[in-house]
């Protein structure tokens, strides 16, 4: 038998107060996900398999070089990937870079998992995630909730003033193709 763990006051209290966020990473995209009353695995890849996915496609549009693609492998294992997808886009160029990347998030078979349906009952008052899908977002029964990313910070402001729920993607939002992902990208954000 499976024993429910006990809630700690002070999480049902902030729930009760709306001061409840949840931080989601990129883990929580994959897992089961029900398709036609059917239980399957999907899997969304994290940063280190996200930039493997970026090399092996660029290889394969013959973008890199096999010696480049070893090369740019052992950098991710040493923990360089910034680096990497710096490197990878520069290669690829913005037209195949975001296609790649819509190609897996925006994937129409992707559904939300099991943990997305019970996090949509849980009373939150903000999510704050690293994940560029819209998973999140699709599990809520009803309106889709406000989705804001590192450019929105009036409109953040205005729902926490508020108290109005709302989705903070901290690293993009694949509907608006500007994600953060590489060297490049984080400079951009640091010294706008």
């Amino acid at each position: 038998m499976i024993r429910a763990p006990k809630v700690p006051d002070s999480l049902v209290s902030a729930g009760d107060e709306n001061r409840l966020v949840l931080f989601a990473g990129a883990g929580l995209s994959s897992g089961l996900v029900d398709v036609d009353n059917t239980i399957t695995f999907q899997r969304l890849p994290n940063w280190s398999q996200l930039v493997v996915d970026l090399l092996s496609r660029a290889h394969e549009e013959k973008q890199l070089s096999t010696g480049e693609r070893r090369q740019l492998l052992a950098a991710i294992k040493q923990g360089k990937h910034l680096f990497a997808s710096e490197t990878v886009r520069q290669r690829m160029g913005e037209r195949l870079f975001k296609e790649v990347l819509r190609d897996i998030f925006r994937n129409p078979k992707l559904r939300p998992t099991v943990r997305h349906e019970l996090i949509s009952d849980i009373p939150f008052s903000a999510i704050i995630t690293t994940n560029y899908d819209k998973l999140i977002e699709s599990a809520n029964t009803g309106v889709l909730p406000p989705t804001y990313t590192f450019d929105d910070g009036p409109q953040i402001i205005s729902a926490l003033a508020k108290n109005q729920f709302f989705v903070l993607k901290a690293h993009g939002d694949i509907d608006q193709e500007r994600v953060i992902l590489t060297e490049r990208d984080y400079r951009d954000l640091v010294y706008r």
